[in-house]
């Protein structure tokens, strides 16, 4: 079953849920990965004495503003997957669609009847 979650909190509360089913979701947001705090934080302590601190901040800050793997990697001359693996140990990535309000007033109109 997929979920529609409304994050515009003028059309609904964002705990409001919407079973649909099929393969096409207006809004899905999903877990892809996610941090073990005891793990992130022993792979973190690594990173920062392989790497030092100032690489590490420059990680972190390239994750969160999504930079590619591809070239971050490169940069410090690690494998792509290697930089894959440090994403999902220190952090939880989010992927989402985001349905237009009037198109979810819709949506709640037809359930409504």
């Amino acid at each position: 079953m997929i979920y529609i979650v409304s994050f515009d909190r003028a059309a609904a509360p964002p705990s409001e849920e919407i079973p649909v089913q099929g393969r096409l979701a207006l809004h899905s947001t999903r877990r892809v990965s996610g941090p073990h705090s005891k793990d992130a934080a022993r792979v973190a302590r690594n990173f920062v004495s392989t790497y030092g601190q100032d690489r590490f901040e420059w990680l972190i800050s390239g994750f969160t503003q999504l930079k590619s793997l591809s070239k971050m990697s490169t940069e410090i001359n690690v494998s792509r997957e290697r930089m894959s693996q440090w994403r999902m140990a220190f952090g939880v990535l989010y992927t989402g669609y985001e349905v237009d309000p009037s198109v979810y007033k819709i949506l709640l109109s037809k359930k409504a009847k």
